[in-house]
C-alpha cells in the first residue's frame, strides 16, 4: 500500500487574479510553448467571466474530480489554460500558485 507523502487540501479560500497567476508562472518559468503542436505565445485562460477587470480578474477555479472506492466524490482545486491553437489544456494546483504567490509576497516586505 502506498503511504501519502503530503496531505492535499481541496479548498482555496484565497482568489487568485490572472494578474498574479501570469506573475507566477513568469517566476516559475512555465515556457509558452504548446507541448502538442507549433504554437508559441499568449493562451487563453480561464477566469471569472462574471468580473470584468482586466488582469484583476480572478481565476476561475476548475475541480479535478478524483473517483475511488475511499472517497467518491474527492475532488482538487486547479486553475486552467488552453492553448488557442490546438486546444491542448494545462492544469495548475491552485495550492501551489497560492503558496509560491504567499512566498513572493513575503520576499518583498
Amino acid at each position: 500500500m502506498t503511504e501519502l507523502i503530503e496531505e492535499i487540501e481541496q479548498d482555496l479560500d484565497v482568489k487568485i487574479s490572472l494578474g498574479a497567476f501570469i506573475n507566477f508562472l513568469t517566476h516559475v518559468e512555465r515556457s509558452s510553448r504548446c507541448p502538442i503542436c507549433p504554437h508559441d505565445g499568449v493562451w487563453n485562460f480561464y477566469i471569472d467571466k462574471t468580473i470584468s477587470a482586466g488582469m484583476e480578474s480572478p481565476m476561475a477555479i476548475t475541480r479535478m474530480v478524483s473517483t475511488y472506492a475511499a472517497a467518491d466524490d474527492d475532488n482538487y482545486p486547479v486553475f486552467s489554460m488552453e492553448c488557442p491553437n490546438c486546444g491542448y489544456m494545462i492544469y495548475t494546483n491552485a495550492h501551489a500558485v497560492a503558496k509560491k504567490l504567499k512566498t513572493l509576497e513575503a520576499a518583498d516586505e
